[in-house]
C-alpha cells in the first residue's frame, strides 16, 4: 500500500473497520487488487459502498 501513499496505520484502520462492520475483506482486497492509483478517499468510498450507503 505504500506504493499508493497509504501508510500501514491507515491500512490497519481500514482493515479494522471492515472487521468491525462485518464487511467482506476479500471483496475489499479485490477492489484494490488491480488499481493503478489509490487514495485513502477511494478506500473510504469503497467501504461506504460495501455498507450499502
Amino acid at each position: 500500500m505504500n506504493d499508493f501513499g497509504i501508510d500501514r496505520i491507515s491500512m490497519a484502520g481500514i482493515m479494522g473497520t471492515l472487521e468491525q462492520e462485518n464487511l467482506n475483506e476479500n471483496t475489499f482486497l479485490n477492489f484494490i487488487e488491480n488499481k493503478v492509483s489509490l487514495t485513502i478517499e477511494d478506500c473510504t468510498d469503497q467501504i461506504w459502498r460495501m455498507r450499502g450507503c
